[in-house]
């Protein structure tokens, strides 16, 4: 039996996009026989998703969340968050075949790089997103850099994500590959006009 563990990165209370992707994945491959383990903040307790994924027999494994001020001041000014990822993940992952990280933001995600290579687990990363907006400074592209480079596969949402990311770490992302987000209307489909209003629009 094939043993994953996904980590949702997304310290920050909401369910977003990136949620659904490696959800959606965690629950199809328990659906389909694999032990599924999640790590994720303890904020999804009451998300139904989440409580979908225990449902149909993920192990959920709930992390302290830290408050975004918190957690913004503990990244700038205290350095034990590998430390802190490194005991989630041996809390959760031990005999796993795969970790899938899901990230929404640099930020989320370089304390996880870091800790899986120290770790010396086998991974992949599901990149829901990158912006011209914010550019990681120096220091952070090379460690990002590495730690994308030591993943198995990365998985960009588009071409123009995966392009970015390229630009903004300075490194060809050799083992990058885009997967799209799921479209869910069948592209051959032709609903049919409305007819219960009458010569207007409406929005």
């Amino acid at each position: 039996m094939q043993k994953y563990l996904f980590v949702a990165s997304n310290e920050w209370g909401n369910w977003g996009g990136s949620e659904r992707l490696w959800s959606l994945a965690a629950e199809r491959l328990a659906r389909q026989g694999a032990e599924v383990r999640v790590s994720i903040p303890a904020f999804a307790r009451s998300v139904p998703q989440v409580q979908c994924l225990e449902s149909v027999g993920c192990r959920i494994f709930y992390r302290p969340n830290f408050p975004p001020r918190l957690y913004r001041w503990v990244q700038r000014v205290l350095r034990f968050l590998p430390e802190y990822r490194q005991k989630e993940l041996r809390r959760a992952c031990a005999g796993v075949d795969l970790v899938v990280i899901s990230q929404g933001s640099f930020a989320e995600v370089i304390w996880w790089l870091e800790a899986l290579v120290a770790e010396g687990l086998k991974f992949a990363l599901v990149v829901q997103s990158a912006s011209d907006l914010w550019w990681p400074d120096d220091e952070l592209a090379e460690r990002l850099a590495r730690g994308y480079e030591h993943a198995a596969r990365i998985y960009f949402v588009s071409q123009d994500t995966l392009a970015l990311s390229k630009k903004q770490l300075a490194t060809s992302l050799s083992r990058g590959k885009v997967i799209r987000n799921p479209f869910n209307v069948p592209y051959d489909s032709r609903p049919a006009w409305p007819t219960t209003v009458a010569h207007e629009l409406e929005l």
